[in-house]
């Protein structure tokens, strides 16, 4: 075993992993959420159990999302799971995992009433449950990154190196940023393995872990470049500068705290975010500085750490590297927002690094540690009532495009009717997605592209809103509209759909 766990803690462990497993459950009861995120996650799975590799929602090869989540998608499809069903076993796993082992590495350091404490608050976060109740590859991108976390701190076999590789590049292929947690794990993992095996076999293995795991990722980065002369798929980058940025990613921060999560906000500026984000960030930051000095101090004192691991220095350094990324990354490369969806990989490292600087502060100080309880027990009421309060919203009807008032408009109650395997057309395929079951769904520029799948008769869900109008089928009859779209009939698959659709 990679940690030897007491009868009572394995336990306890069994039950918050029971727990956060449960909490998927009832969050998703009405059905898990879809972005247009999802629709291309889901389509590649989709393509993947079919033997043709990751193609989006209109079939066209994926590259600016990783393969690494479809193919977990694709293993539902193979066993003929429904859709949701399939979606939901993964979130459920992997919160099962995350909050396992967080219960194990604080297990390791900290005191019982503290590992409980935080375990509980990872598991109460409405931070992750808006991961959990989404189509989204974060959750497995969190637990692949915990494992890595254990087996680089605590696991000795001398097969760790080659399991290090395997998962450094499943962290890159739920996410390109995982080379970005990989190497500041791979560094201090030098220092982990030193005192056993040496300066220059712990660094020969974790380096060695670290290459090995580059070669998949390159074939990945190379074949995307073979298909539209791109590394990640297309990206603007957002602008302002640096600091802008890093204070909105601890603006973000603070929300994992204040019980404020936000998807697909951008905010412009620090001063923009909730009152309760930027006070709660203000606050932790001022508890870890704290921490910090206390720590100082005691090691320069000669404080005995015989049983100190570097499970704080390795968390902290994954954090900092990952907050400087993001700011560059926004600035110069991708205006992906710094919300809750992209900051979220940080959480459980940052509640590692408190829990264990906080206990070690208030170790045989009880007045300290009873002051210490007294604050943070707010910070951990209200998420607990927010939690609470999504999870029994969400249950009832769901997210985004999986709420039960799109799901049940007249107009995808009429798409969902027609005949089965039908080839869809929309000027908004991942707009469509969500509400039926059938892949892929061609744009009004692949109308003689051939289907991967089978076909008998063709369908156009125009909306009209949306903004391409381009290639209306007006020539097609008419066989539903309402205010949101028109549905035109194109024929039986078998016939030159120019004829149809001129």
């Amino acid at each position: 075993m990679l940690l030897p766990v007491d009868r009572t803690n394995r336990q306890l462990m069994s039950v918050f992993m029971f727990c956060a497993a449960l909490l998927v459950v009832i969050a998703n009861w009405s059905g898990i959420g879809w972005s247009w995120d999802s629709t291309d996650y889901i389509s590649a799975g989709r393509a993947i159990s079919h033997g043709l590799g990751p193609l989006d929602v209109t079939a066209q090869p994926m590259t600016v999302r990783t393969p690494g989540y479809p193919a977990l998608i694709a293993i539902g499809e193979w066993l003929n799971l429904p859709i949701n069903c399939t979606l939901v076993i993964i979130n459920a796993v992997c919160a099962s995992l995350i909050n396992g082992c967080t219960y194990l590495i604080l297990y390791r350091h900290t005191r019982r009433t503290a590992t409980i404490f935080a375990s509980a608050f990872v598991l109460l976060s409405p931070t992750l449950l808006w991961q959990y109740t989404m189509a989204w590859s974060e959750p497995p991108f969190i637990a692949v990154l915990m494992l890595i976390m254990i087996v680089s701190l605590y696991m000795q076999h001398r097969s760790k190196y080659a399991l290090l590789a395997v998962l450094f590049s499943a962290l890159f292929f739920l996410r390109y940023v995982g080379p970005v947690f990989a190497v500041p794990i791979v560094i201090i993992g030098i220092f982990v393995d030193c005192k056993n095996r040496g300066w220059l076999k712990a660094t020969i293995g974790n380096a060695s872990a670290l290459i090995v795991s580059f070669i998949p990722m390159y074939w990945w980065l190379m074949r995307n470049h073979r298909i539209d002369g791109t590394y990640t798929g297309a990206r603007s980058p957002g602008g302002g500068t640096f600091l802008q940025s890093l204070l909105n990613a601890f603006g973000t921060i603070g929300t994992f705290f204040s019980g404020q999560p936000f998807d697909a906000v951008l905010y412009d500026t620090w001063t923009s975010y909730p009152i309760a984000a930027r006070a709660s960030i203000v606050f932790i930051s001022i508890v870890l500085i704290a921490a910090f000095i206390y720590l100082t101090t005691w090691i320069n004192r000669g404080g005995n750490f015989k049983n100190r691991s570097l499970v704080a220095p390795m968390s902290a350094f994954v954090v900092t590297t990952y907050l400087i990324f993001s700011a560059y990354r926004f600035v110069h490369m991708e205006q992906g927002r710094l919300d809750t969806r992209m900051m979220v990989p940080v959480f459980i490292p940052i509640v590692i690094v408190a829990t264990i600087l906080l206990d070690r502060i208030t170790t045989n100080q009880r007045a300290l540690s009873i002051a210490m309880f007294a604050f943070m027990a707010p910070f951990f009421l209200v998420n607990f009532g927010i939690t609470t309060r999504d999870a029994l919203r969400f249950s009832t009807e769901s997210r985004h495009s999986s709420t039960t008032e799109n799901k049940n408009l007249p107009l995808y109650q009429f798409v969902r009717q027609l005949p089965d395997t039908k080839g869809f057309f929309s000027n908004a395929p991942q707009q469509l997605a969500p509400f039926v079951n059938a892949w892929p769904i061609f744009n009004q520029f692949q109308m003689d592209t051939p289907r991967p799948v089978a076909c008998t008769h063709r369908f156009a869900i125009w909306y009209k809103g949306f903004v391409l109008q381009d290639n209306i089928p007006d020539t097609a009859p008419i066989i539903y509209e309402d205010s949101i779209a028109t549905v035109y009939d194109l024929g039986l698959c078998s016939i030159d759909i120019n004829k149809i659709w001129d």
